[in-house]
C-alpha cells in the first residue's frame, strides 16, 4: 500500500481536507455579512439544520444514529448561532476602536437631539 498511498490518500485525509474546505470557503459565504442580520430563532434553526446537514453528509453520520451536540464535537466545530455571535462579537469590538467621526461608530453610540414629538403636535 505504500505507493498507492501518494495516489489515494487515507478517509482521515479526505475528511480532513473536507473539513477545511467547508470551514474556509461555505461557512464564509454562508455567514458573510451576518454580523448585521437580525435573526429569528426560527432562521437559526434552519442554518443550523443545513450546517448539521453538511456536517453529517462529510463524516458519514447517519441522521438517527448522532446527536446534533455529538456531531459537532466531532467535527470540533460550533454551532452556527454560536457562530454568529461570536462574528457579532468582533465587529462590535472593531466598531468600538473605530474613530468616533466614522459612521459606524456614530451609529452605534449616537443619540437623537431634539424632543419627542407629541401626539398634540400632529396636525389632522
Amino acid at each position: 500500500y505504500g505507493p498507492c498511498g501518494v495516489v489515494m490518500p487515507s478517509v482521515l485525509q479526505l475528511i480532513a481536507t473536507k473539513m477545511k474546505i467547508y470551514k474556509g470557503v461555505v461557512l464564509t459565504i454562508l455567514l458573510h455579512g451576518c454580523e448585521s442580520w437580525p435573526l429569528t430563532e426560527a432562521q437559526t434553526a434552519k442554518l443550523d439544520a443545513f450546517h448539521h446537514r453538511q456536517l453529517r453528509a462529510i463524516l458519514k453520520i447517519p441522521w438517527w444514529l448522532i446527536r446534533n451536540d455529538e456531531v459537532l464535537q466531532r467535527a470540533k466545530i460550533s454551532s452556527i448561532g454560536d457562530k454568529v455571535r461570536q462574528l457579532r462579537m468582533f465587529w462590535l469590538g472593531h466598531v468600538i476602536r473605530m474613530d468616533q467621526t466614522r459612521l459606524p461608530s456614530q451609529a452605534l453610540f449616537g443619540q437623537l437631539s431634539g424632543r419627542r414629538r407629541s401626539t398634540a403636535d400632529v396636525k389632522m
